[in-house]
Parts: structure tokens; sequence; C-alpha cells
């Protein structure tokens, strides 16, 4: 079986301009040098299962009231949930956290938009920890902010020299696990990052395997996954490779994916000043060891619909679809695979992944948690 895919949600023309928003913008005009990294103890090549499974999506939620506080203000959304099954989203560039229950009710606004304790200019990533703290990066602050319901005033943890990604998570009971890409020669290249509690970089490690001097914001950022037994997964966004690290700085090993996936775009020929690229956009291990990987691919109609599209709409008209991989890392086999068109937000929790929607009736953005599963039927 050979693909081949070449798009994410930005759009690259020939003047070199992206068009469209994206979480990581504030590091889009940073230009970094980045050393080599750790060799990998092992490498291992995927390749496709002989018996794929089917991937299977149910509706579980639809988030956001077409009026009112729990409106969602754009389709620029980022959603976590914490241990009830609540759900919180915020909806960029309107920097409020909005909670919703299971069912998609609102429940609660928090923060606001400003530059004092608990106010936000650029959230890039939320987490939620077992006593229900809300942590938010934010990426133009440089900052960490705890939001503590019915609790004490927010505390904010300064960043300085970090400018934080869209990966955020509790490692310990005092400390949280962040990407982003330092402003400093002493933590340049070092993609993630340690925080303490009380405040600082305790920790940075996770250099790519190779030298980049870029100001392309897909070339430096990682997505990430830490699960409680000393491992955490990294995947870097223009390539298909997946990484185990330990906490410690080690790299363990080193997954690579099928190599008809093209993330440079190369022989793909340019639609009206558009080429697109592929994204590993996100990655989650679930409970059984297997790895979920979401990327942004191109529509499989991504030229037709570019060429239909007046200029007005071309900046905004959707030319990707998301692919979503299972695989099992233990075998080095891609075990399921599936295409769902639209746009999704990233993985999180067991399984789960946002569609994001515009309702016909109300013109309202709508957020469907899905429920993602394998069918081992017979």
């Amino acid at each position: 079986m050979r693909r081949r895919f070449t798009l994410m949600g930005t759009h690259r023309r020939t003047s070199g301009d992206h068009v469209s928003w994206c979480p990581w913008a504030p590091l889009a005009l940073l230009a970094l040098l980045l050393p080599a990294g750790a060799l990998a103890q092992d490498s291992v090549s995927l390749t496709m299962s002989d018996r794929p499974l089917n991937i299977l999506v149910d509706t579980l939620a639809v988030l956001g009231d077409s009026e009112g506080p729990g409106i969602l203000a754009s389709e620029n959304v980022y959603i976590t949930s914490d241990s009830r099954g609540h759900y919180f989203v915020f909806a960029l560039p309107y920097p409020v956290i909005q909670e919703y229950d299971g069912r998609g009710r609102h429940l609660q606004s928090m923060g606001r938009e400003g530059d004092g304790p608990g106010e936000f200019r650029w959230p890039q990533a939320i987490h939620v920890d077992d006593d229900q703290r809300v942590h938010v990066a934010d990426g133009v602050h440089q900052r960490l902010t705890t939001l503590t319901p019915d609790g004490p005033a927010p505390r904010t943890i300064p960043l300085a020299g970090l400018n934080p990604g869209f990966e955020l998570t509790a490692i310990t009971g005092d400390s949280l696990l962040l990407t982003g890409y330092a402003l400093t020669s002493e933590l340049g290249g070092e993609p993630l990052h340690v925080v303490a509690e009380e405040g600082g970089v305790t920790r940075s490690f996770g250099a790519p395997d190779r030298p980049i001097q870029t100001s392309d914001p897909v070339e430096l950022l990682r997505s990430m996954h830490f699960v409680p037994d000393d491992t955490l997964w990294v995947a870097p966004m223009d390539q298909y490779r997946v990484e185990r690290w330990s906490l410690s700085g080690e790299l363990r090993t080193v997954l690579l994916g099928p190599g008809s996936f093209s993330f440079d775009g190369d022989g793909e020929e340019e639609v009206r000043g558009v080429r697109p690229r592929t994204v590993l956009a996100a990655i989650r291990q679930d409970a059984s060891g297997l790895l979920w990987l979401k990327f942004h691919v191109p529509r499989e109609d991504w030229q037709e619909v570019a060429e239909a599209a007046d200029e007005e709409e071309l900046s905004g008209v959707r030319l990707t679809d998301t692919l979503i991989e299972v695989v099992d890392p233990a075998k080095g086999t891609v075990l399921a695979t599936r295409r769902l068109p639209g746009t999704h937000t990233r993985l999180f929790g067991d399984h789960r992944i946002g569609e994001i929607v515009i309702n016909p009736q109300t013109l309202s953005v709508e957020l469907h948690v899905l429920s993602l599963s394998l069918d081992r039927s017979p």
C-alpha cells in the first residue's frame, strides 16, 4: 500500500505566506539553530498489518451554545477533559476557558483577556489535574497560570525565555511537563521542559536528531503524551517519526513510519499558489499500550476545491482532512487507518477527538466530541 500525503491546516503560497491561524503563531518569527539529539537505542520501521482493523466513531456530546456564555466564539478550538468527564475549551482569539459537563451543558467561564492574574492573551494549552486545578500555558505572556474554582486566587509561574507550545500535562504532584522552544542559549533546541510548581524550568531535553535552522513552527514543535511509567511519547510534526523518551532525557526507541508518507510536498504541483503539506499533529497512548496518531492530510479533491474557490475564499477554504492511525509499538505494526473528513482538534482523554462544525441553522460553532475505538469483531 503506497500513500502520499502533503497537507496540514496551513496553506503554503509561492510568496511564503502562511494563511490561517495556528496555535504556535507566537513562534512564527523565531529562528533557531537546533543541536543534534541523542541517538536512540532502538529504531523500528513500521509496517502495515496484513489484516487492518476498522476504527469506529461515535458522538458523545455537542459543545457550544448558539448564544449566551456557552458560545464558542471561533473555530480555532482547543479541548481537554478531566477525570470527571468535564470538557475544558477555549476558542481563540477569545482567551476565556469554558467548562462543559459530559452532556455538553455549559457550567462556567474562567479567566478573561488581559495581563493581570487569571488573565490571558494567547492560551496554548490546558491541563486539569486530579485536584480540578486548571493549568493554562500562555504563549504571549510566557507563563503558566493555575485557576482553582471556588478556591485560592489564580497563581502565576513565569517562564522566562520559554515560549510554551500546545501540550501540557502533570507528571508529578508538584511539576508539569510542556512543549515549547526556548529563546535562550541555555535551553535552545530543547523542546520538552519540566516546570516546578514553585516556578522555573527544572529540566529540558528532547533535541531533534538533526540540526534545523528555520522560522517555520511546524519544524520546531512536537506533540507528546506522558504515560506514568517513565514513558514519554514524542512526535515531531514534520516527519512520520515517533520517539519514546524517559523523563531523565534518554531517547529509548524511535518508530519510523511508512516511507510513502511525504511531509515536504516534493513532487506536488501548486494550485493557485497553494501547496499543501502533511503534519503529524497529535499522539496518545491508550490503556492497552497502542498509539493513536492524528495527521493533517489533504482532501482527496483538494486541487479541484482550490481551483473552484474565488480569491477571497481561498485563504479560508478547507483543503484538509484528518487521518487517524493506530500503531502497535511492541510489534512495529500499523493496525488501523481511517480518514475523517472535516476539521478536528487534538486527541485527548480516552480515544477522543473534537470535530469542529458550523450549525447550519444558527451558524454558530459547535464542537462534536467523538469517541474512537477499534472494531475487533471477526
